[in-house]
């Protein structure tokens, strides 16, 4: 391992200095995920300390609306979370499978688990059809298979959408999210993180891709097979970081 230094273009704020334990070594996304997730926590972090006096992130333990959304998870965090699944302790391990299991039952028995992968194979980019599904999703009241006691259990673990999405109102107000009337106060970061990865290989730019997280053990066949491009470390994190930039607001 080998420190390395980056910096993350952020549109109008101010460029942001990473110093990072980088493998000397050629690896794959899936190698690096750890780090990917070290640059958006030390990225949101500075997004905080950036905030007006007075405006705190009212997201923390015990406060789990958010995770009964359809979590748009990237394609590498999905199969990182069924990595994670296959190391957890046995009797942990059993509820969270049940928990796949119950989700996406839920959604066939409401008619919608066809459409919705559907639409998440083939046309993920479309915001508008997005805000209807997600709608939808929400309404059946599927819990994230990792949540307990209103808790994330695999906490280090969590896509970059869940670290990047943050409030600063009241809580309660989030379980109303879809409510025409309510208005949440969010936190919204110069730099869409969670969109970057959505939209890299581990090589190169590419169209969108998105696996959910309650969709992640019906995709995870496919993904194992996939073929992963594999870089020096450096250059991987260097090039992710670059495309990060571009997808940073103006």
């Amino acid at each position: 391992m080998s420190k390395k230094h980056f910096v993350l273009e952020r549109g109008g704020q101010p460029p942001l200095p990473l110093i990072l334990d980088i493998p000397d070594t050629t690896v794959t996304i899936m190698d690096i995920l750890p780090i990917l997730f070290e640059i958006a926590d030390k990225t949101f972090s500075q997004t905080y300390r950036e905030l007006s006096p007075g405006r705190q992130v009212s997201c923390g333990p015990g406060c789990g609306h958010c995770c009964r959304q359809l979590v748009p998870a990237t394609d590498h965090e999905a199969l990182h979370l069924m990595n994670v699944v296959g190391g957890l302790p046995e009797t942990h391990r059993a509820r969270v499978l049940q928990r796949f299991e119950d989700g996406v039952s839920k959604l066939s028995q409401a008619g919608l688990l066809k459409g919705m992968t559907d639409f998440l194979t083939k046309r993920v980019h479309m915001q508008e059809e997005y805000k209807v599904v997600q709608k939808l999703y929400w309404d059946l009241r599927i819990d994230c298979p990792f949540l307990e006691n209103e808790s994330c259990s695999i906490h280090p673990h969590r896509p970059i959408a869940c670290r990047q999405y943050s409030v600063s109102s009241d809580p309660d107000l989030c379980a109303r999210v879809f409510n025409p009337d309510t208005v949440l106060d969010e936190i919204h970061h110069p730099v869409d993180l969670g969109g970057a990865l959505a939209g890299f290989d581990g090589d190169n730019a590419r169209a969108t891709v998105m696996v959910p997280i309650l969709f992640a053990p019906l995709f995870e066949e496919k993904l194992r097979k996939r073929t992963k491009p594999r870089l020096e470390a450096e250059r991987m994190i260097g090039r992710f970081i670059d495309l990060a930039g571009m997808y940073a607001k103006k």
